[in-house]
Formats: C-alpha cells, structure tokens, sequence
C-alpha cells in the first residue's frame, strides 16, 4: 500500500456502480475526463473565469431580489452565501467497468463535479427542497419512482399472465442530454403556487443550469447543454423533466393504452405490458422518438427481467392467469465487493 501510494503514474479510483476500487495509469484516467469537455456540443470553454463569476454573483443578487415576497430573509441569506463559494468544481470521473469491453478496454468513466462549493450551490439545495416536494404528489407524477419499496409494493400488487411482457429501460446518458430550457419549465410546471413563485422556480434552474462550470487541468469548461452530476437538485430536475417533457405527452396520446404499471426511477424504468410483441414495440418506438435528444436502451421478457439491483419474476404455474410478480436481489456479476471495512 505505502509502495502504491507513492507512484505518480497510477491513480486509484472507485468504480462506477460500487463495483469496488480500480487502479489506472493516470494518463489513460485523464484522457478519459478530457473527453468529456472536448464534446462541444455539452461544454465550451471559459476564457476569464474571473469574469465569469462576477457575473454570475452579480445574476445571484438579481434573481433573490426579483423575488422578496416569495424568499424568507433565511433563505435569502443563505442563497446569498453563495458569492463568498467560488471554488470551481474539479470534474472527476468514476470508472464504468460494466460499460468496457474485455479486450484492450479503453477507460471509459461517469463525469461528476465536485459541486460543494461552488457559487449555485446553497442555491441547488434549496431548490432541491421545493422540488422534492413537488415530486411527492403521486396523483400529478404516478411515474416516478421514490425508492425500492415502492417499486416492490407496486409490483407485487400487480397480476399478470403468461403473455404479460417485463420491460426495463435506461435512458442513455441522461444528464448530458437533458435541453436546459425544458428543465426549467418541467420544474416551475410541478411546483404548486402563485405565478410568481413558478417564475422564480424556472429562473433559479435556468441560473444553476446555465451555470454550471467545471475545470479540468487548469483550464475551464461550462456545461451548455445539460446538468452536472454533483449539483444537489439535478436528480429532482431530471425526474420532473422526464415526467413532465417527455412521459407527460405519451401518457396523454396514448390515454388507456398507456401501460398500467409503469415506474421510473430518474433513468432507469419498469414497465409491465399487456399486449403483442409488436404493440410492445410501438410503445418502445413512443418512448425512443417523443423527445430528440433523449434515447434509451432497453430490454424485455415474459420471464423475468433486472431492474436496478432488484430480479423481478412471474411466480405461479405457467399456464394460470393469476401469477404474481416477485422479486430478488440481483448482484452483478462484476461486483468483487472490494469494500474497506468499516474498521
């Protein structure tokens, strides 16, 4: 251990998915985080990052005074604390072992910035709070999904036949897709209130959005299409953005041929489907094409099906009409469990 440590070419990283530590050649690690800002359609560099926060603190204390009857002096304050946070999150990756093929692997990793104190920050966490509210109405997003019980709850209510069809799904790199500007609208949409507080809402997203900056190796990228995962309400946006862009329209169009079981967990989904192959094929094709920017890969069965790190499986006689749905722990079959002990 001490030997490694004190090598400069290697870096140790936990794994994506808790698949357990990873060592890497640094240089391989950084030419997979460079990567990611090299994309020009998600990041465009920053040329006086100086400039950039000024303006941004400046936007800060003109959004929380577009809004004094809407902001408690405390929150006022607290959002405000923002201008002294102007560390610029470092972008890290966390390597995705699940996702490299087994020869000659390139080093392929999730981005994540460190956004603990960076000047959206205080203001990220507030507006995580309204949103996490917002998604506790079931009535308005029956679709998503707050936790596992939930999802066992559901799914053992549910009562299916042989012909029953288990689809799971996961929308492909959701975080870097995601179109700013509907964000915003999804989330001043969910929340209850007067037209000022929605407003204020939509331009708070907007302002964390649109400022989301990252640094890589001393230089400075801001994220243009998108959110950065390390912002603290990024999975509330991304749950009301789906559910409200893009099940939002499919739910209406489809009306009673919508699925009657269908639960989302911010990218990954649960559907149980009566109807032919080919009317389930219809419904992927609906979920693929409803919004240009969102894609998802998927999978289906009449048997079973992993959704998250759940199995979930007909049980009862094939043959009989009222079979239940079950579930079981699914382990992934890269999980070493290359856990440091709590001691």
């Amino acid at each position: 251990m001490v030997n490694l440590q004190q090598r400069h070419d290697i870096i140790i990283k936990p794994a994506d998915k808790n698949l357990g530590l990873t060592i890497m050649r640094v240089s391989d690690y950084r030419d997979s985080v460079r990567q990611h800002v090299q994309d020009t359609q998600v990041y465009t560099p920053v040329v006086d990052i100086a400039a950039a926060i000024s303006t941004a603190c400046q936007q800060l204390i003109a959004l929380v005074n577009r809004h004094p009857l809407s902001l408690e002096e405390s929150v006022r304050d607290f959002v405000l604390a923002g201008r002294s946070m102007q560390h610029v999150p470092h972008l890290y990756g966390l390597p995705k072992l699940h996702k490299m093929p087994a020869l000659a692997p390139p080093i392929i990793t999730r981005p994540i910035a460190a956004c603990h104190s960076w000047i959206t920050t205080n203001l990220s966490i507030y507006v995580a709070d309204l949103l996490e509210g917002a998604l506790r109405d079931r009535q308005r997003f029956p679709t998503v999904l707050r936790d596992r019980t939930q999802l066992v709850a559901a799914v053992e209510q549910c009562s299916v036949t042989d012909a029953t069809w288990l689809l799971t799904y996961d929308v492909k790199s959701l975080y870097p897709s995601m179109d700013q500007q509907q964000c915003a609208e999804a989330c001043a949409d969910a929340v209850r209130g007067s037209p000022q507080a929605r407003a204020m809402v939509y331009e708070f997203v907007l302002f964390i959005l649109q400022n989301n900056i990252v640094q890589v190796e001393g230089q400075y990228y801001r994220q243009i299409q998108g959110g950065a995962m390390g912002t603290n309400c990024l999975p509330q946006v991304a749950q009301l953005y789906l559910a409200v862009k893009w099940e939002g329209p499919i739910r209406r169009r489809l009306g009673d041929a919508f699925p009657a079981l269908y639960q989302r967990f911010i990218d990954d989904g649960f559907v149980v489907f009566n109807g032919s192959r080919a009317e389930l094929l219809e419904f992927i094709a609906c979920l693929e094409n409803e919004l240009p920017n969102i894609s998802i890969t998927y999978s289906f069965s009449q048997v079973q099906v992993e959704f998250m790190d759940l199995i979930v499986f007909k049980s009862g006689p094939p043959g009989v009409d009222g079979q239940t749905l079950r579930v079981r722990t699914h382990q992934k079959p890269l999980n070493r469990y290359l856990y440091i002990p709590w001691h």
